[in-house]
């Protein structure tokens, strides 16, 4: 789990402790399936800054979590689909705190604005390692959908 708490332990505490443990569990992985180095390594890459997209980070909950991973180390995209300057603000705050950040205009509702957010992240740092779809922007149609029907969905999987 991601703590942000500093009576908890630093961010980058957090993650080296999950670093750890994911070395841990592969060591487990690789004497259980008697898989060699590189089989491992295909598995397991080491990811030192992770590269983070963010949907919805210029403001609220997207903002909080973007300003904890960047101070964390890992590199952001901040994704808005209207609030540029408050988006600028949260990677000019990421990068004061020693992380790297980048900002990207798209409508997550947009196919190719998604494109176009995925490709920005992968053309400034090679790769996407995490995703945190936090807009939406039909969450209260989402919340209306009966649990039958919810049901139906899930059960077809």
């Amino acid at each position: 789990m991601f703590s942000v708490s500093r009576r908890c332990g630093a961010p980058t505490q957090t993650m080296k402790a999950l670093a750890q443990q994911r070395d841990k569990n592969m060591k487990v992985l690789q004497e259980k399936m008697k898989l060699n180095e590189k089989q491992v390594k295909r598995f397991n890459p080491k990811v030192e800054a992770p590269v983070v997209v963010i949907t919805g980070a210029s403001r609220g909950i997207g903002k909080a979590v973007a300003l904890a991973l960047g101070k964390a180390g890992c590199k952001i995209l901040v994704n808005y689909a209207r609030s540029s300057s408050e988006a600028e603000e949260v990677g000019k705050e990421i990068e004061a705190s020693g992380g790297q950040a980048r900002t990207f205009g798209g409508d997550v509702s947009k196919e190719a604005d998604v494109e176009s957010i995925i490709k920005t992240a992968v053309d400034a740092w090679g790769t996407v390692d995490v995703l945190i779809n936090n807009a939406s922007s039909r969450i209260a149609e989402f919340l209306l959908v009966c649990v039958c029907s919810f049901n139906k969905v899930i059960k077809t999987f």
